[in-house]
């Protein structure tokens, strides 16, 4: 994405925020796609989304001097409401994935989660940002809740736990058999050993069981994921 195109964006986004209300969690910009984890006081969702898309791909198009769709049909959302929406997991979980997303896409070459410039995470890091970006409710997430908070869940009803929520925000199928058919190295699987190892004191051999990998590539992909999620520093509706 480009640098006018990603500030054009982000300028809509500030706006519809202004407009509707949204509360921004956690963001990132792709060359073809972006990820949202926003909140919606209001049921405007569907209305904030149409001027979202609509004032940048007009904005879009007059700068490339091009005309018609900027946008592959309509977004996707995932909505997240009751004890979902209570349950800090899932904020957790939703703002790993969409910040590790540059580290997926080999972005970074490298450097940190936090040297992309059109990614949340930066300001996390930095400690302040746009008023539409809103840091408390993952922040919170991420020192475990309940009788977790401030250390590693310890047992595996825990971990269990973490991949079926993680494996819903990913889309992704969990259970034991579906595990069996996929690859071992594919990257949903690293991403879930990754967040495994990162929150919950379990022995390595059961994550590399769970997930169906072998047990030095699930460590290794894991520890990989997990360095490049330090590296970026501190870390309802997920689009």
């Amino acid at each position: 994405m480009e640098e006018e195109d990603a500030k054009g964006f982000l300028f809509r986004l500030a706006e519809v925020c202004e407009r509707s209300g949204w509360k921004v969690h956690a963001y990132v910009l792709m060359s073809n796609h972006f990820h949202l984890l926003l909140e919606t006081p209001e049921p405007n969702l569907v209305d904030g989304m149409r001027y979202l898309m609509g004032t940048f791909s007009q904005g879009w198009n007059a700068r490339h001097q091009r005309r018609g769709h900027v946008f592959q049909g309509r977004y996707k959302s995932i909505p997240v409401s009751g004890e979902r929406a209570a349950d800090g997991s899932y904020f957790r979980v939703t703002a790993d994935y969409i910040h590790l997303n540059t580290a997926r896409a080999r972005l970074l070459r490298g450097e940190s989660l936090t040297s992309y410039a059109w990614s949340s995470l930066s300001y996390y890091e930095k400690g302040n940002g746009p008023k539409w970006l809103h840091f408390e409710r993952v922040l919170e997430a991420f020192h475990l809740d309940g009788k977790h908070r401030g250390r590693k869940a310890h047992k595996e009803s825990d971990a269990e736990e973490l991949i079926i929520k993680m494996g819903d925000a990913l889309e992704y199928a969990v259970h034991q058999e579906a595990l069996a058919l996929a690859r071992k190295g594919v990257w949903q699987k690293a991403l879930l050993a990754s967040m495994v190892e990162k929150h919950c004191q379990v022995r390595n051999e059961w994550i590399a069981k769970r997930l169906k990998m072998s047990h030095l590539l699930c460590m290794s992909m894991a520890e990989r994921f997990f360095r490049e999620s330090e590296q970026g520093g501190k870390t309802d509706c997920i689009l």
